[in-house]
């Protein structure tokens, strides 16, 4: 049995969807000791399995078997809060997406889970590779075993021993063995099967829930929470986001790359704008686009703005005459980076889905950040005058690997088992160290810096290809004078178009940034480039 919170105020049959023809139910209205509910019971009527067919082609009978699969839902009305309790396929006859209270069993999970016996919990990445993990320990493990992020990562739902003391369930056993509950949107636990005793337990949970997160290991899981279709914020956090793609002078929002993409971020050349705004195809650099979407959404009623971004159509390709395309269409929205404080929280909009992050936290963040970039790379590189052609970048690399007297590996691409295409640094110094440079000119800049790095430096630590293509090209390179010694132990951001500053850099790059740092070998040292820079006209 699972129990849901939804925000009360309406009648108890607007919690509940509108069965479809694989449904047969029925809804009954009822009152308990003064309290309003509602009950909805049936069961599903899907598809037979599909191993059905070959058993019949086995035997030659007519075997008839459908699924049914008994449901119920019940609703009581508790005033400021509606409650649903939830049994089989129940929870699938619940508007949960714009009427539950996201988060509502986690809250009460990391308040009463004991933090050393975390019996699973799920794992989902907020970087480019979009991984989910589902990992358990039988015996119970402290969070530290789940190998949990500190930036980057949101934990779904756990599962593991709760302290049940104050609910029904505790006060009547005899002994102090604690239940396994689990909680994300929804929590399982156990409640009183009196109305009476059920209604003490819905309260004692609210009462948990509401109460100050307590201070141990599970206090970050609720640092980094995604936002659902139904969050109340949605409508204020579309508007900010219009009003500031309208303004000329809003600095919060700036060009991403949605998540699909990032891998081959780095092989972005250009995109065609095919559906935008009711205008139609137009083929322009990928640096451009932000530009175009403001231009093109400029003349659009502001209330007609979001849809057309979410449902605007924009396809990539790796050269400028839009020949070579890199996977399919991507929404205009995924594009687009934005970030917005309300409150004590702030709000990101990154590849088409939103995150709300606690401002504690965007602070520790920050403090982290600037701790980071304190480590300095002491070399003095050459001004970097700008073109604004896109051979800009591997010019200046050039440029800088002779003045460093080191060898410049920029558009150079190794090829391992798992990377067909990996450029391995921009620069490779005598001193050992891969340098990677990158003109900052939009938060989508700075994550493909990070990514480059980030696949350079797992590709030379794990496939051995990498590093005897390495050895390979600084062989011919260098003619000899500068020999790799094992996995380089410096990783250099060199960054040019900006200074490294905490402060300038939108949160999710921080985070970004911070688990990048993280995840390095313990004898990697990463460090920072200031590379001196004029100003970056724009491509004729």
């Amino acid at each position: 049995m699972s129990v849901y919170r939804l925000q009360g105020g309406l009648s108890l049959a607007e919690y509940l969807l509108e069965p479809d023809d694989q449904v047969r139910s029925s809804d009954q209205e009822l009152e308990q000791d003064g309290v309003s509910c509602l009950i909805r019971y049936g069961h599903l009527e899907t598809h037979e399995p599909q191993w059905v067919s070959h058993a019949r082609d086995l035997t030659g009978l007519s075997l008839s078997l459908p699924r049914m699969s008994p449901f119920a839902v019940l609703l009581i009305d508790e005033g400021k809060w509606v409650y649903a309790l939830t049994w089989g396929d129940g929870y699938l006859m619940l508007d949960r997406e714009t009427r539950a209270d996201p988060g509502f069993g986690l809250a009460f999970a990391i308040r009463r889970l004991d933090e050393f016996h975390i019996g699973a919990m799920t794992l989902h990445s907020l970087d480019s590779s979009a991984r989910t993990a589902q990992i358990s320990y039988p015996g119970g493990a402290d969070v530290g075993k789940y190998g949990v992020a500190r930036f980057g990562e949101i934990v779904g739902r756990l599962r593991g021993s709760a302290d049940l003391s104050d609910l029904t369930y505790g006060k009547s056993r005899k002994t102090k063995k604690d239940r396994i509950i689990s909680g994300l949107d929804s929590l399982r636990v156990p409640v009183a099967r009196q109305f009476d005793g059920m209604r003490s337990d819905l309260d004692a949970i609210s009462r948990v829930v509401d109460s100050p997160t307590p201070d141990n290991s599970l206090r970050s899981v609720t640092a980094v929470r995604p936002i659902k279709s139904g969050h109340p914020m949605l409508p204020k956090l579309q508007t900010a986001l219009v009003r500031s793609l309208k303004s000329k002078a809003s600095k919060s929002v700036a060009q991403g790359t949605p998540l699909e993409l990032a891998e081959s971020s780095d092989e972005l050349m250009s995109v065609k704008v095919l559906r935008l705004a009711g205008s139609g195809p137009m083929l322009i650099k990928v640096d451009e686009l932000l530009e175009e979407i403001k231009g093109r959404i400029g003349r659009l009623d502001e209330h007609d703005v979001y849809d057309s971004l979410r449902t605007g159509s924009i396809q990539a390709y790796s050269d400028s005459t839009g020949t070579e395309k890199v996977r399919g269409t991507t929404s205009a929205l995924k594009w687009l980076y934005f970030e917005k404080t309300i409150g004590n929280h702030r709000y990101i909009l990154r590849s088409g889905s939103w995150y709300q992050i606690g401002e504690n936290y965007v602070d520790q963040i920050r403090d982290e950040v600037s701790r980071l970039l304190e480590n300095k790379y002491d070399v003095e590189f050459p001004l970097w005058n700008g073109s604004g052609q896109d051979s800009d970048e591997n010019s200046y690399n050039k440029l800088a690997a002779e003045r460093l007297g080191a060898v410049c590996l920029d558009a150079k691409f190794a090829k391992t088992t798992q990377n067909p295409k990996i450029e391995l640094c921009d620069i490779y110094t005598s001193s050992h160290e891969l340098v990677h440079v990158k003109w900052l000119g939009s938060a989508s800049s700075l994550s493909h810096l990070i990514a480059q790095a980030e696949a350079s430096i797992s590709a030379l630590t794990y496939e051995p290809a990498a590093m005897e293509w390495l050895t390979s090209q600084l062989n011919q390179s260098s003619k000899g004078r500068i020999i790799p010694k094992g996995v380089p132990s410096t990783v250099v951001l060199a960054c040019g178009g900006r200074k490294w500053k905490a402060r300038d850099l939108f949160a999710m790059s921080q985070i970004n940034l911070l688990r990048f740092a993280n995840a390095l070998p313990p004898n990697v040292d990463l460090k920072f480039a200031d590379i001196p820079y004029g100003p970056k006209p724009k491509a004729k």
